[in-house]
């Protein structure tokens, strides 16, 4: 039952694609493959081609082998010196009259979304909370949720915490949990870090927890991973991450503390300026069918934009209904209701939010097919061009997510967006299409675009 270099590269790619993972001289290659064989040895098949075929049969199996594919060193009160930062913060924000709400990003069997809740527990009169905590390895996460360990474990928790377990007796002798005020107040759900999009509503936590885990990412996704954290913030919200990490976050509206812990910048009072004097993120909600698409529009923008995406019309409209938004990029061929009867009814409805419309087709063939609600629209482009000339792309929507900002913007048109018309052309095209949906007055400076409100003083 030997695998041989061919198989043992395959379960290597398998491991990258399915978790994210970087497996370039990684050293739990060997891991990895000894999981595999076990579980081959397990099912009893003979090689892996024959158990892949059972893995896509089988969801329990391949859930097993997503555990195997998974790393899983965790502990408890692990790297101790941020509970102490954490209750801090937590102590600072008691008096607001909501839930705090705490998210362990990458859990594993749940230890430290369990430490979080004990080192906080003395504060649970004074305060109500919600414990998250979330894994790709949905085996780790159903044993999170049961919450029974080895008694061998409470050597690693300190002694005035001991008083909120549980040890078991008669046949779950030798082993512990914890008490039910901590469990009830605990939830758990499967979450891939990778994912363009993560569950939840977007700004609604006080303290994310990331430890530990982006090493074993290539820099580009580590950088997607932070930024998509950070989205999930409040502002003043605060990111943890392990001791020995140090991902790019250049661009975000972090600010960084002891401990690779971050704050995230609250805005200033009557401002779009951050605390710091940094611009907050424009908002920018995509609609889009396409998992792959939507995974290229994340890919592109998500590190420089905040950047919500979802799957219909429907959900669109749920969405604008939560949040506001600086732009809206819309796709036109969806099932249900398509993008352009949606945006005709929206706009009606006295939406003025700009759009841009990302199509297969080109314009004047979905004006064909849909009809002229184009005009609805800011700009048009196929979806080729975020490929094609993706810094243009993310500068167009910069122009677009940020027209509500008076005064003057420094902005540079790609010519690589107006194929089919001059420079002069094409901006007019944009600002007579910013101006009728946004009551903003446009003039060209010799930088690019300036505009301002037409209520402004």
């Amino acid at each position: 039952m030997a695998l041989n270099r061919r198989d043992e590269e395959l379960i290597f790619r398998l491991a990258e694609k399915l978790t994210g993972s970087c497996q370039e001289g990684s050293y739990r290659k060997e891991i990895f493959v000894n999981n595999i064989e076990r579980r081959m040895q397990a099912t009893g098949v003979g090689n892996l081609g024959t158990y892949l075929r059972l893995v896509k049969q089988d969801a329990g199996e391949y859930e097993r082998m997503i555990s195997g594919l998974t790393i899983h060193t965790t502990s408890w009160f692990r790297e101790s010196p941020h509970f102490a930062i954490i209750k801090a913060h937590v102590e600072s924000l008691i008096s607001e009259s909501r839930p705090l709400k705490i998210w362990s990003a990458a859990c594993s069997t749940g230890e430290e979304l369990y430490t979080i809740a004990l080192n906080l527990r003395d504060l649970f009169e004074k305060a109500s909370f919600e414990f998250h905590g979330s894994d790709i390895d949905p085996v780790s996460v159903r044993s999170a949720e049961r919450a029974v360990y080895g008694i061998q474990e409470m050597r690693g928790i300190p002694l005035e915490y001991r008083k909120f377990l549980l040890l078991g007796e008669r046949n779950v002798a030798g082993f512990f949990t914890l008490e039910k005020e901590i469990r009830k107040q605990c939830r758990f759900f499967v979450n891939d870090l990778i994912a363009p999009q993560y569950p939840g509503a977007v700004a609604d936590y006080d303290i994310v927890f990331c430890r530990n885990v982006l090493i074993y990412f290539k820099p580009a996704d580590q950088k997607r991973i932070v930024a998509n954290l950070t989205h999930h913030l409040r502002p003043g919200g605060m990111l943890v991450l392990g001791h020995s990490e140090t991902p790019d976050v250049r661009g975000m509206p972090l600010q960084a503390g002891a401990h690779s812990t971050f704050l995230k910048l609250r805005k200033r009072q009557g401002s779009k300026g951050m605390a710091s004097g940094e611009a907050a993120q424009p908002r920018i909600l995509a609609v889009d069918d396409s998992p792959t698409m939507r995974t290229a529009i994340e890919r592109l923008l998500g590190s420089r934009f905040n950047l919500v995406l979802c799957d219909s019309a429907e959900s669109a409209s749920k969405k604008i209904k939560e949040h506001s938004f600086d732009l809206i990029s819309l796709d036109l061929n969806m099932p249900g209701e398509n993008g352009l009867s949606w945006l005709s009814r929206m706009r009606a409805d006295g939406l003025k939010t700009p759009v841009v419309i990302l199509s297969e087709s080109d314009q004047t063939s979905a004006e064909k097919l849909f009809g002229a609600g184009v005009v609805h629209a800011q700009d048009y482009l196929t979806k080729s061009k975020l490929s094609e000339d993706p810094e243009g792309v993310r500068e167009l929507f910069h122009l677009l997510s940020t027209r509500g900002n008076p005064g003057e913007v420094a902005f540079e048109f790609s010519e690589a967006l107006s194929a089919d018309c001059d420079r002069s052309t094409y901006c007019g095209r944009i600002c007579a299409g910013i101006r009728a949906a946004t009551e903003c007055d446009f003039r060209f400076t010799a930088r690019g675009v300036e505009w301002r409100d037409r209520d402004a003083a």
